[in-house]
């Protein structure tokens, strides 16, 4: 009676550590399939093994071009994950493709052949390894350390992990889902702004070009006539000079429409923007202190671009010009180079008037302007040169006053 009595109670007591698995499962559930960002998701997986097993510490392979690599990592030395990486075609690999349970470190090294792969777990304090397969895919595989307790992994924990894993496997394919949808709509929403961009300068492009050649024509009989005077000796010489000028500007306009319609395909080669920075600032130094402005360069060290440097030479003397213009009464021009995710980014920041909110969206369309004899133009075309070197052009307002106009292009090999 008494030994039927015990079985009760034990069997009593399983059922309710069964339940309380089921029920914490349960929840978990719910709080992993609410989590569609990845690296969060990850985060959370690794805390909730922490909290409940009990271990020290827990890393998060994911597979990648056919090889498991630590995707996230809680209570390990950062030294400690480097080099960890398990083919998936390894005898490890394949053992783990197979397996649908949690299985102890003790386990693993019995596999014969496996002893590299299974060396480097132990590196990490591997105590159980739980493979995360979905329908006969390995996604990946989650290793614990011992528990702080010291207390060993029971078979009712080994049963939870094991069901835990499942419930990982779907919550993880469900994120990297979502990020790839998301990634998706972002590039197609970029590319459907580029067919637009690119329709719109095309057409303005078409009409720039036949502008152009129409008012070529005259502008060029108009000058052979006004050299002829001029030899004549004609008596109206400052009459002469001052149309002289205003046709030379119009043959600038006219330029600068061939400019946005002309195709930009010049020779590229890796180059130092600082070099080039400094050869473009040399040519407009003296003038802007002669205008007041102090010219200040913070040039980091910075990758080599590939690019065509009479193009980016086009940018940024338009960039200083128009920094230039916005400070009728002196300030302070500053061009500063860094390093941002495989992106070298030239910023000049100028202390002028400011742009107002209104006008950012609208500084880069073509004819736009807000200068008085300005044809709207040379950002446009700056643009589209940057654009052409698969880079990106930006502005903001100063934190204070004036604006800051960001040049970011890819360094060489990205």
């Amino acid at each position: 009676m008494k030994d039927l009595t015990g079985q009760l109670e034990l069997t009593n007591k399983k059922l309710k550590r069964r339940l309380y698995d089921l029920y914490t499962l349960f929840e978990l559930s719910q709080h992993l399939n609410s989590v569609l960002e990845l690296d969060p998701l990850l985060d959370s997986i690794l805390l909730i093994c922490l909290g409940q097993m009990g271990v020290g510490g827990a890393v998060l392979f994911l597979t990648q071009r056919g090889t498991l690599k630590v995707a996230k990592a809680k209570g390990m030395k950062s030294q400690d994950l480097q080099g960890k990486e398990i083919g998936l075609h390894s005898t490890l690999g394949q053992f783990l493709s197979k397996a649908n349970r949690a299985i102890l470190f003790g386990d693993l090294e019995k596999i014969a052949g496996a002893e590299e792969e299974v060396k480097r777990l132990d590196s990490l304090e591997c105590e159980v390894c739980i493979p995360l397969n979905i329908k006969g895919r390995l996604k990946g595989i989650l290793t614990l350390t011992p528990k702080i307790s010291g207390a060993p992994f029971t078979s009712n924990d080994l049963e939870f992990l094991t069901t835990l894993a499942n419930q990982l496997g779907v919550a993880i394919e469900n994120a990297e889902l979502y990020e790839s949808v998301k990634l998706t709509n972002l590039e197609l929403r970029r590319t459907q702004q580029q067919l637009i961009h690119s329709e719109n300068l095309a057409t303005v492009g078409r009409l720039a070009a036949t502008l152009a050649h129409e008012i070529n024509n005259p502008l060029g009989i108009i000058k052979n006539y006004l050299t002829l005077l001029s030899k004549k000796g004609n008596h109206n010489s400052e009459t002469i000079e001052v149309v002289k000028e205003e046709v030379e500007r119009i043959g600038k306009i006219v330029g600068q429409l061939l400019d946005l319609s002309r195709p930009m395909s010049e020779p590229r080669s890796p180059i130092d923007l600082n070099q080039l920075i400094r050869e473009t600032s040399s040519v407009l130094r003296e003038q802007l202190l002669r205008d007041g402005i102090t010219l200040e360069e913070n040039l980091s060290p910075i990758s080599l671009v590939n690019a065509s440097p009479g193009q980016l030479k086009q940018v940024f003397l338009n960039l200083i010009a128009n920094a230039k213009e916005a400070m009728p009464r002196g300030g302070k021009l500053v061009i500063n180079t860094k390093m941002e995710d495989n992106f070298v980014e030239i910023s000049f920041s100028d202390t002028g008037e400011g742009i107002k909110e209104g006008e950012i969206k609208r500084l880069f369309q073509p004819f736009y302007t807000t200068k008085k004899d300005g044809m709207g133009l040379g950002l446009s075309i700056c643009e589209e040169i940057i654009r052409n070197h698969r880079g990106e052009i930006l502005v903001k307002r100063g934190k204070e006053k004036g604006s800051i106009f960001t040049v970011r292009l890819p360094e060489v090999g990205k």
